[in-house]
Parts: structure tokens; sequence; C-alpha cells
């Protein structure tokens, strides 16, 4: 009896040990995360924030930017997001020192060609050779959030670029006033999208708690 009881008392001090030396991975491990790889947490504020620290909100009279990648395969959304920072270089280049959304509206006008030019040495440099098409007119938009401001879905002036047959996922952001340099693509406002991520951490938190209970069942048995 007495035997049985010191293996009992053993095996509790293993799972003590075991399931410390688990909290203190997990700690650890979410420490590395927020320390090591910041760029990985979420950037939801910082979609709202200038360089500055000042928040910036979307004004009625702006123009947008929207690409449409050919396909979802990863070389087609990589040079969605080439295509995006060549352009964007190039147009707020011209615009920065625009005064008003009408004279923006017509330097991007006038450049169109030039866009086009953007656009094409971008995919010649990946060796990609599909059409495209580019143009300035009002585009529909998919409701997005911005932080904790939600821009509702609706028909935007935009540089609308369309590669190849336009299946991929889209990117946008504001071309003027310039806020592309603050966005990282958003997200669209999507309640299934936060229901399913819900869904995970429950699943997620009750594995854990199945591990726990079928290692003391067999250190206690």
């Amino acid at each position: 009896m007495k035997q049985r009881h010191s293996l009992i008392d053993w095996k509790k001090r293993l799972f003590v040990a075991l399931y410390s030396s688990f909290i203190v991975t997990v700690f650890l491990l979410s420490w590395e995360a927020h320390f090591f790889y910041p760029q990985y947490e979420t950037t939801a504020s910082a979609n709202v924030i200038s360089s500055s620290g000042v928040q910036i909100e979307i004004p009625e009279e702006a123009i947008r930017l929207r690409i449409k990648s050919n396909s979802q395969s990863p070389e087609d959304q990589q040079l969605k997001l080439t295509i995006r920072n060549e352009v964007n270089r190039y147009i707020r280049s011209w615009t920065e020192e625009s005064s008003d959304v009408d004279e923006a509206r017509e330097i991007i006008k006038a450049k169109l060609p030039e866009i086009e030019e953007v656009i094409k040495k971008a995919m010649t440099k990946a060796n990609v050779f599909s059409p495209f098409t580019v143009d300035l007119k009002e585009v529909d938009f998919p409701t997005k959030q911005y932080g904790d401001r939600i821009y509702p879905a609706g028909d935007y002036e935009a540089v609308y670029i369309e590669i190849g047959e336009g299946l991929g996922d889209n990117w946008w952001c504001v071309l003027f006033p310039p806020l592309c340099f603050i966005d990282s693509g958003g997200e669209e406002a999507n309640g299934e999208a936060e229901e399913e991520e819900t869904d995970e951490d429950v699943e997620i938190s009750f594995f854990l708690v199945e591990v726990i209970q079928s290692l003391w069942t067999k250190l206690t048995t």
C-alpha cells in the first residue's frame, strides 16, 4: 500500500512537472512570436495610424487603387503585390503635391499610359505575359474594415487593374489622399470569417483540456 501511495505521489509530481513545462513552453513561444515576429501580429490599428501617430480616416472624396489577380496561385498573388508596389509608388510621386481630388484625377487620367508601362515592366520582369486592363472608373468595392471603422460596400472611383482572368483575390487601398503606405490590405468585414476563427479557438481550447485530462488519467491509474 505504501509503495502504491509513493507511486501515485511520483506520478502526481511528474504530472505537475510536465504541466508546468507545458505552460512555460506556451508562454515562451508566445513571447518569441511577439518579440521576434511582430509583423505577424494583428495590424488592424496600424492600418489607420500614420507614421506620425495620427489617426487617419478615408475621406468621402478619394481615389482608390484596386487590383485583381489572375488566379489564387502563389505566383499570381505575388505578381499582384509586385504590381501594387510599383503602381502605388509611381502614382504617389505624381499626386503627393495635388491640392484636391480633381487635380489628382486629371493627373492620373493623363498618366494612364505610363501606368500601363509600369505594369508591363513588372510583368516582364516576372516573366509573365498575361493580358491586363487598367482604367480610372467607378468600381464596386466590398465592405472593408480599417481598425474599428467599417467602410460600406459601394461604387467608388478607383484605378482598377485586372490581370489575366481576374479570378484571384483583390487588393485595394487609397491612392489619393495617399494612404496606401499605411495599408496592409486591410480586411473585408466578414462575419463568417470571424465566426470560423472563434470556433477554431474553442476547438484548440477543448483539445488542450482533453490532452491534460488524458495525461492525468494515465498518470493516476
